[in-house]
């Protein structure tokens, strides 16, 4: 179960570092856009929110670790 828990917490971590990068990667007229400044706000919120997750995950108190198997699965 260890590494289950280990895994989902690094996929969802692989998931995020790569939506931040891409974001950071974008011309700088894309940031400052409307949809760009939404963009990266709903980023900042999503990292925000879903760090309660990881500490649960890290303490193994989660029950929801096959949920996240079958979630990342797809």
């Amino acid at each position: 179960m260890q590494l289950v828990v280990t895994a989902c917490s690094f996929d969802v971590q692989l998931v995020l570092n790569a939506w931040g990068d891409e974001l950071n990667s974008r011309a700088e007229e894309k940031k400052r856009s409307i949809k760009g400044k939404l963009a990266s706000a709903t980023h900042m919120q999503t990292v925000s929110y879903i760090k309660p997750l990881f500490k649960k995950l890290k303490r193994r108190v989660c029950d929801l670790c096959a949920v996240l198997v079958i979630i990342l699965k797809v």
